[in-house]
């Protein structure tokens, strides 16, 4: 017997598994849990001559998410494995991905875990239920387990609004957390060159930096203009550069306006009033 007839042997005894585990703490759910799914294909496997070897894992992605909690350890892989016929050493191979995230060292196992649940689940099309009816409120989590299955978690009408606002749909505490942690890790990825053409850059006005300049361009010649006393201009910089950081981009823009303005008055004074003897030439002059 080939190894894909004994797969359909074991799947032809094993087509449906209840829930077995209910989370208490934190949002309250039923799930199925590894141990069943094992025991359950283990003895059926056994008895058509089936066994399954990991061959391979990659971590595809491993990252630190910081919350008001705490750390959070995220943490994607790849396993490979073997379906083996031990008569004749047939296999077929399955690579399965899954993802995890824990506070502490588990998140690793706990990804190892999943791949390993979505493989039995996956190869036998084992579904799954609740095994028994529950009162909802028609708000349950449209996010997804660590392991791919749809959350089975019911929202409160609070974290529905909450999480429709935040995110876009219903999701749970827990979906949020491990939705803000992908969200966190594409963003550290590098994104892909667009593929659309993005409509041009709407003109904007100078920088903050251009202005500074312009602001201490004005004072110079206007300083000049009125003073000539060049010594006096640079001894003001520094000063006149801490109260320009304090400034903001539209009251620089105006000051830039205003010394214009003065120096426009200064030049036409200085045309009108005849030049004194000895008197330095304008530096700033075309």
């Amino acid at each position: 017997m080939s190894v894909a007839k004994k797969i359909l042997e074991v799947m032809k005894q094993v087509d449906y598994l209840q829930m077995d585990k209910k989370l208490q703490a934190g949002p309250r759910y039923r799930y199925l849990s590894e141990e069943k799914v094992t025991g359950e294909i283990h003895e059926k496997a056994v008895a058509v001559g089936l066994i399954v070897v990991p061959t391979s894992m990659e971590i595809l992605q491993s990252d630190d998410i910081s919350t008001k909690e705490g750390t959070t350890h995220n943490v994607r892989i790849l396993a490979g494995y073997s379906w083996i016929d031990p008569e004749d050493d047939s296999k077929i191979e399955a690579r399965v991905m899954g993802e995890a995230s824990d506070t502490g060292d588990k998140a690793l196992p706990k990804a190892m875990t999943s791949v390993y649940k979505s493989l039995m689940l996956q190869t036998f099309m084992i579904s799954r239920g609740q095994g028994e009816e529950s009162e909802g409120n028609g708000n349950n989590c449209e996010g997804l387990l660590e392991n791919g299955d749809p959350c089975p978690v019911e929202l409160t009408q609070g974290q529905a609004e909450y999480s429709t606002k935040a995110f876009g749909s219903r999701l749970c505490p827990a979906c949020q957390k491990r939705e803000a942690a992908r969200t966190a890790s594409r963003q550290k990825s590098p994104s892909a060159p667009a593929t659309t053409t993005a409509d041009p850059p709407a003109e904007s006005g100078p920088s903050r930096e251009e202005l500074i300049a312009s602001v201490n361009a004005g004072f110079e010649r206007l300083g000049w203009l009125k003073s000539k006393q060049i010594k006096f201009i640079y001894d003001s910089t520094d000063q006149r550069r801490g109260q320009l950081d304090a400034c903001t981009d539209a009251e620089l823009a105006q000051l830039v306006e205003k010394l214009e303005a003065e120096t426009g008055s200064a030049e036409s004074a200085k045309e009108d009033k005849p030049a004194a003897e000895g008197e330095i030439e304008d530096p700033f002059k075309d």
